[in-house]
């Protein structure tokens, strides 16, 4: 017996993680069982010198890090891939959520929006034979719609909108919006089913009015604050998006406590996603999640739902968040199965690469369509380092917009899982333990 290739293992503050990513089980060790498997893994044929080894011996081969040889576990790990591959064939033709680009307009002028969109998209705007389009590409298995942008509740986009609403009365939607006139839309929302409208607050008016400014570069954040009021009232659930940075975390802190006493009437409706800002240094973006961890653990009964919690590698949202660790075949099940559709006819799979054209896996309108190579294709199968790697059953290529503008989307971005797990993950970890450790104190 051998140690199986298809091992990770991450340090965190005084011992280590170790990760079979072929059953997804983790066992923590300490060092001196560290020095037994480096000493191992080279070895061909384990020998247990000790009482100490062969104890470990048969716990490893228990738990599944032992394998008769390379041969087995690659055959283990192509059946596990096989699995995968039916089920994504199976999941593939059945499209359940849709997100509809309403215009690349907006008006507001941010000057750290993530989009960067080129000013040749703006002034072009989804129509109602689009929409048409959209909903029969999508078919009978549709359940979700989402309204993105630029801003996609704009004066310009309310008739589509209403259009929309009139031809899928029976779906879901949630919208990502900045708020401004989100007024003008409330009695159209309140037709349907709304899973959440998200709207932004950067702090409080001072510092989001700063950030966050009409294209005049007039303040913006009394009438969204007016209108997240009227939503709730109306009673339709508002998640209330806070991009910090390391200036800015200990404001939209104090803010989100004023918001939950504010709107304390309507706690059921309000959920927040606070998250470090997109775009910045990922040392910096690693500093802001351990500290927003430490927050969020500490006030966990009275916080809110902060989404960012669960935006992470699966192996980090297990260890987190309690989930159970599956095998993936690609990085983002949106890229598979999640369709976007904007003014220009064209299909995405992703939020973050709308209105990036080399990013577009297909057309709809006027003619439909996929395109031969483009994200929709992009797993560990078809990524040919990802094959023989030891993460990528739980890392699915890594994500693809962080290859930048190449025009080759078969290429593993292992940036994130190896952030995620060596670097995030003992942040997360220290930042739960801190808590548990002071709710510990406190009741002694």
């Amino acid at each position: 017996m051998r140690l199986i290739h298809n091992l990770v293992c991450a340090k965190l503050d005084d011992e280590y993680l170790l990760i079979n990513t072929l059953n997804g089980l983790m066992d923590l060790i300490d060092d001196n069982t560290l020095e037994i498997l480096k000493k191992w893994e080279p070895m061909e044929e384990i020998t247990a010198v000790t009482s100490e080894e062969q104890s470990l011996f048969e716990s490893l081969q228990k738990r599944g890090y032992l394998c008769t040889s390379r041969e087995a576990e690659q055959a283990q790990k192509d059946s596990i891939i096989q699995a995968l591959r039916e089920l994504h064939q199976k999941n593939k033709t059945k499209i359940s959520t849709i997100t509809f680009v309403m215009t690349y307009d907006c008006n507001f002028r941010c000057p750290y929006c993530f989009e960067g969109i080129d000013h040749s998209l703006r002034g072009v705007y989804l129509n109602e034979e689009q929409i048409d389009a959209a909903l029969a590409f999508a078919g009978d298995d549709l359940k979700h719609i989402g309204l993105f942008g630029g801003e996609p509740l704009l004066p310009r986009t309310r008739k589509a909108v209403e259009y929309l609403i009139q031809k899928a009365p029976d779906k879901s939607y949630d919208v990502i919006t900045n708020g401004y006139y989100l007024d003008q839309f409330i009695d159209l929302f309140s037709k349907v089913d709304v899973s959440y409208i998200m709207v932004t607050l950067d702090g409080k008016k001072e510092l989001h009015d700063k950030r966050r400014y009409l294209a005049n570069g007039a303040p913006t954040y009394d009438v969204i604050l007016a209108n997240i009021q009227k939503a709730l009232e109306s009673g339709i659930p508002i998640r209330i998006r806070m991009n910090i940075e390391k200036e800015t975390l200990a404001e939209s802190t104090v803010l989100r406590k004023e918001l939950l006493d504010k709107f304390a009437d309507y706690k059921d409706l309000l959920s927040f996603e606070v998250s470090p800002m997109m775009g910045i240094d990922y040392r910096e973006r690693n500093k802001l999640f351990g500290e927003l961890a430490k927050v969020d653990f500490e006030n966990k009964q009275t916080s809110g739902e902060n989404v960012f919690l669960t935006r992470f590698s699966p192996v980090v949202n297990c260890v987190i968040n309690g989930t159970k660790l599956r095998p993936t075949y690609s990085y983002c099940v949106g890229h598979q199965t999640g369709y976007i559709f904007d003014p220009f006819g064209l299909v995405y799979t992703c939020l973050v690469a709308v209105g990036k054209r080399h990013f577009a896996v297909g057309s709809y309108y006027p003619n439909a369509g996929f395109f031969e190579t483009s994200l929709k294709c992009r797993n560990i199968e078809t990524i040919e380092k990802c094959r023989d790697c030891a993460y990528s059953l739980i890392c699915g290529g890594g994500c693809p917009i962080n290859l930048g503008n190449t025009k080759d989307v078969y290429q593993p971005e292992c940036g994130s899982i190896l952030n995620d797990i060596h670097n995030t993950l003992p942040l997360l970890l220290r930042a739960k333990k801190s808590e548990t450790s002071g709710a510990d104190h406190k009741e002694g």
